[in-house]
């Protein structure tokens, strides 16, 4: 799921992945000051009938200030690719342009996208089920949307999920993946230049075995540096990692675990300042529950203080 104003008239509209279909859906944002609403989906064709669509993102590829879509998808007969698509949406109007097509190598899993090698236009990368990172850069210079053959890196060996973030402070977009198998996260420093892409090889930060799950990026302790919060599949815990990287070095202090209030596995975690203090408060899931955690910073260190939720589901 992600969200962003698709049709230009300034509201967060909702893309929403139909998992194995080949149909993304556009919930359009009719919210009014008070009240929220949208208008019933609109589907929009991101592969061929009996594709499979498995994760989305949404970018600016041409520069005109819409953001356009990328999917990675499979096909039935075993075949692999990635979907682009240009939004040519108006406010109130949902429309992409028909589907481009860029091979994939192996099955695709998660999607990120951002100005890898620095010369101003979002590239992609695509995290795949054959270990490998494949990224895609970004040649277009019209509305038509173009990418250059992608570069492989490697990756972790079942990567669950894949962020890009400047790690190590030199204002290149770096690669963080989430590694179920052998639990941990891993960073791929960017080292591109305009016009080539480039990662060092990846560094690997232990999670205490099998079963990482998610990974959320976000300065937590105000020291002006990303840090890594993760959530497990098979864990109830939630994990703190403090970046202490410098210019060309990646690097994050052991993790620190927080117990949710919760008994079931965390799965998943989220950053965000809910309270609008300056700083992020951790979110964290209950795969087999009806509630979730948030945890309040207390101090401008890595610590949090438990506050319980109870959330229904619908």
């Amino acid at each position: 799921m992600n969200t962003g104003d698709i049709d230009g008239d300034g509201k967060q509209d909702i893309i929403v992945m139909r998992f194995n279909s080949e149909l993304v859906s556009v919930f359009l944002n009719t919210s009014t000051p008070g009240s929220i609403s949208f208008a019933p989906y609109v589907n929009i064709t991101v592969g061929n009938a009996g594709d499979r669509s498995f994760f989305t993102s949404i970018s600016d590829f041409n520069g005109d200030g819409k953001p356009d879509l990328a999917s990675a998808n499979s096909r039935s007969s075993g075949s692999f690719f990635m979907s682009v698509l240009t939004n040519k949406s108006t406010p109130g109007v949902i429309s992409f342009d028909p589907k481009i097509d860029l091979a994939a190598f192996d099955q695709p899993l998660y999607v990120s996208t951002g100005d890898i090698d620095g010369d101003g236009k979002n590239d992609i990368a695509l995290a795949t089920s054959g270990s490998n990172i494949s990224v895609y850069r970004n040649t277009t210079l019209t509305n038509t949307l173009s990418f250059a053959t992608p570069v492989n890196f490697a990756g972790g060996i079942v990567m669950r999920e894949m962020l890009m973030g400047d790690i190590d402070g030199d204002s290149k977009a770096d690669l963080v993946t989430a590694d179920a198998n052998p639990g941990s996260i891993s960073v791929l420093r960017n080292t591109s230049s305009p016009g080539n892409i480039s990662f060092a090889a990846k560094v690997d930060f232990g999670a205490g075995g099998f079963g990482v799950r998610s990974v959320r990026l976000g300065d937590i302790d105000g020291d002006s540096k990303v840090d890594a919060s993760v959530g497990y599949e098979n864990k109830t815990i939630v994990s703190i990692f403090r970046n202490i990287s410098s210019t060309g070095v990646v690097n994050f202090e052991n993790k620190i675990d927080y117990s949710p209030a919760s008994t079931s596995n965390s799965y998943c975690t989220a950053l965000g300042d809910l309270n609008q203090d300056g700083r992020p408060e951790l979110l964290a899931g209950n795969f087999n529950g009806t509630n979730f955690t948030i945890y309040k910073i207390k101090l401008l260190l890595i610590h949090f203080k438990q506050v319980f939720w109870e959330m229904e589901i619908r």
